[in-house]
């Protein structure tokens, strides 16, 4: 069963999945295809840990699909479908829903979550993430940037800001969290790409 798989798989179901959801099973196996990814192949490499470089691949042919800026929205709804799969194949994620958690203060609670979805997406994207607390309920999503000719740079931040976006809903629906993303801006003071959280309530 899915809900069962092994590590190696899960990132990959999750990118697959949330594809899915947009495009359906045709299109998103052609996508898949031509990118030489086939998620039915129980001897397909392990993406564990290299989510990032599954999901450049697919941004790629979306890319080459639809353009920049198709892909850059699609990417955004991929990364909103892509939560109800992290919770399902990520416990860490999925108790974040428990009750005990929601019963704790906001302010506490809200940040330690950001922290554990860090934590998750780091070791499974193999990529570096970190949560700033900016004060008066405001976050930034940092990215470390690898390569600046990497498509991380480009393109799969968008996938980040859907998946936070929807995090953000489901972590606390009473509130109302806006995010902002510039493509190319980056902090001064470090080498990152970052994603503004902020509650305005």
């Amino acid at each position: 069963m899915l809900h069962n798989l092994p590590a190696e798989f899960k990132i990959f179901y999750c990118v697959y999945y949330s594809l899915l959801e947009l495009l359906g099973d045709e299109k998103a196996d052609e996508i898949f295809a031509s990118a030489g990814l086939d998620p039915f192949d129980l001897k397909a490499p392990d993406y564990s840990g290299r989510g990032l470089v599954l999901l450049e691949k697919v941004a790629g042919e979306l890319y080459t699909y639809y353009g920049e800026e198709t892909t850059r929205g699609l990417l955004i709804r991929m990364g909103n479908a892509s939560l109800t799969f992290f919770r399902k194949y990520f416990s860490g994620i999925a108790q974040l829903g428990n009750i005990e958690n929601r019963l704790k203060p906001l302010d506490r609670r809200f940040l330690a979550s950001l922290n554990t979805l860090v934590e998750i997406l780091s070791t499974e994207m193999g990529t570096s993430f970190n949560v700033v607390d900016e004060g008066a309920r405001s976050y930034g999503w940092e990215i470390k940037k690898c390569n600046e000719n990497s498509g991380e740079t480009v393109l799969a931040p968008f996938f980040y800001f859907g998946l936070l976006e929807e995090f953000c809903n489901w972590l606390d629906a009473r509130k109302n969290y806006i995010l902002n993303y510039t493509a190319g801006e980056k902090r001064k003071d470090m080498d990152a790409i970052s994603i503004e959280i902020r509650d305005t309530d």
